[in-house]
């Protein structure tokens, strides 16, 4: 199993975002050139992080994105599901009528804990977490 870039781009642009809010709401181009991502793509992952109430924004002059909630309060796993949809690793964990063998497959059920263990990992996650652990990892960076 893989997380898809769009996943990837989403928590690195999210937390980009997060990290240089200084009471004003941040363009995505700025985000994109730090990140070195296309513009046009976080565009369109914002509008889907905002749509998951995640993200804000406001237009105009001094317009922008900024967080609808508090990092504390944002979970890797909202940023993931917004942009990917529900984690599930196979289609009859997610619909269990997509398959009759359900009932008496062994499988399913692990894949059914597997999918709910990575829920349940990511959620242990904030973007607070993420905030914290970026700026221990900028710190030790520049201390080399």
């Amino acid at each position: 199993m893989r997380l898809l870039t769009r996943s990837r781009y989403a928590v690195r642009a999210i937390l980009d975002l997060a990290m240089n809010l200084d009471g004003r709401p941040i363009f995505i181009r700025e985000i994109a050139e730090r990140e070195g991502l296309s513009e046009r793509y976080l565009e369109n992952l914002f509008l889907q992080l905002k749509r998951a109430g995640i993200l804000d924004s406001s237009k105009g002059r001094g317009g922008g994105f900024m967080l609808a909630k508090k990092p504390e309060d944002i979970t890797l796993l909202e940023i993931v599901e917004a942009v990917e949809g529900r984690i599930s690793l196979v289609e009859c964990v997610e619909d269990e009528t997509t398959c009759d063998k359900v009932p008496v497959c062994a499988p399913h059920d692990v894949w059914k804990e597997l999918a709910n263990n990575i829920r349940e990992f990511l959620r242990g996650y904030t973007l607070k977490d993420l905030i914290e652990i970026q700026k221990r990892k900028l710190q030790e960076a520049f201390k080399r």
